[in-house]
């Protein structure tokens, strides 16, 4: 079988190689800081709400 790939397209498969594994590596620092269930006694943080929240949609798209 003949492989068709021209050396610009091994090119960008690399790259493209590189770019997921960084998202890949990026997503599981988010995930990794969103572990620990955020504190529910900051009522008036708009971080520590959507922190809450982020999770909890991580959590009900997991199940």
């Amino acid at each position: 079988m003949t492989d068709f790939r021209t050396d610009a397209t091994e090119t960008r498969i690399q790259e493209l190689e590189q770019r997921v594994e960084t998202l890949t590596d990026a997503l599981r620092t988010v995930l990794d800081g969103l572990a620990d269930d955020p504190p529910r006694d900051v009522r008036d943080s708009p971080a520590a709400r959507g922190a809450r929240l982020a999770r909890e949609v991580l959590l009900a798209g997991g199940s």
